[in-house]
């Protein structure tokens, strides 16, 4: 019986550790929310957001529908040095691209047939920021 309260307490613990330290990615991603929001965009209700590194690679597949506008925001922290962002087709080829290391990326586009898109994000490296700094990559998607 003490080894079912032990596992129990332990299983409480890492659960409340987990859930506090992800609530600023959360939080961030909701300022990627208000952008689409200020834009007349309604978001498509999925926050995707990550804790990453410099040098570190997210890929999302998203569906996007013929005739149908959307906007893609795609930031991070000001603890990363900046990301650059790729949406491809799913034979890989460049349909939208930002290669400039910003902190905020905004993308527009109208599909003309649907499609799944690959969002690809990647943290650039920076000699001037430690690379074990970890901060938020949030993508977030809207239409009208």
């Amino acid at each position: 019986m003490k080894k079912i309260y032990i596992l129990l307490v332990f299983i409480i613990v890492s659960t409340i550790s987990f859930s506090q330290s992800n609530p600023s990615c959360v939080d961030f991603s909701q300022l990627s929310v208000d952008m689409l929001n200020s834009n007349d965009f309604l978001p498509d209700g999925k926050f995707n957001s990550a804790r990453l590194a410099q040098g570190d690679k997210i890929e999302m597949y998203k569906p996007f529908y013929k005739s149908r506008t959307y906007m893609i925001v795609v930031s991070c922290e000001e603890t990363l040095p900046g990301v650059i962002v790729e949406v491809k087709d799913m034979a890989r080829n460049v349909v939208l691209s930002s290669y400039d290391p910003n902190v905020v990326h905004e993308f527009v586009y109208t599909p003309d047939k649907n499609q799944n898109l690959i969002i690809s994000v990647e943290v650039q490296k920076s000699p001037d920021m430690p690379a074990s700094d970890k901060g938020c990559v949030s993508v977030v998607v809207g239409f009208k």
